[in-house]
């Protein structure tokens, strides 16, 4: 099991990320949740408890430097079975029309990126590095934090797929090629 694991779970991403649009997290407590649920972006955990919990300490401290609260996220947070029930009563669980994007869940799609992008030369290193090879710039948030990084991450895999892995007359299949390679991989047009 993985420090991620162990956090709080990744959130969804904006609508429809790939159009030239302002993009913004917003904050969602228990206070403001109905109101502010058609908006959300990511969920504040109040049911990790950093003094309770088991946890990787460097992996809190990453959190911290990069603005995370996690005492008030435990005081003013979400319920995780509230957000549960918001979640499958929105519409956008096992609805075939939304796509999810995340960072760092049970199966790391950041993994995916660096697996295929062994394919593409000179290409190698983390999230960031790669980004920035790639001209592919965080559009909003901080690094290492889900939802900035979710949204990186499907830019990052736009670019390699446009870039490396198009359909032309040397090349028929695309990422069609890697479907099923990685374990929870499909591909959808």
């Amino acid at each position: 099991m993985s420090n991620s694991d162990k956090l709080p779970p990744p959130q969804p991403p904006p609508p429809r990320p790939h159009r030239a649009r302002t993009v913004s997290i917003r904050s969602v407590w228990a206070d403001n949740l109905e109101e502010e649920f058609k908006f959300i972006r990511y969920e504040i955990d109040r049911d990790f408890d950093v003094a309770h919990d088991a946890h990787a300490h460097d992996s809190v401290e990453l959190l911290r430097r990069q603005g995370i609260d996690f005492e008030e996220n435990r005081e003013l947070g979400i319920e995780s079975v509230k957000f549960a029930e918001l979640m499958m009563s929105s519409g956008l669980v096992l609805n075939q029309s939304v796509s999810w994007v995340t960072f760092h869940c049970a199966y790391d799609f950041g993994f995916m990126i660096k697996h295929i992008i062994r394919f593409c030369a000179g290409l190698y290193g983390g999230l960031d590095r790669v980004c920035k090879e790639l001209g592919v710039d965080r559009v909003t948030g901080k690094s290492h934090q889900a939802g900035s990084d979710s949204l990186l991450t499907l830019h990052a895999y736009l670019k390699l797929k446009d870039k490396y892995f198009f359909k032309d007359k040397d090349n028929d299949q695309g990422l069609e090629k890697y479907a099923y390679v990685l374990h929870g991989l499909e591909l959808f047009d």
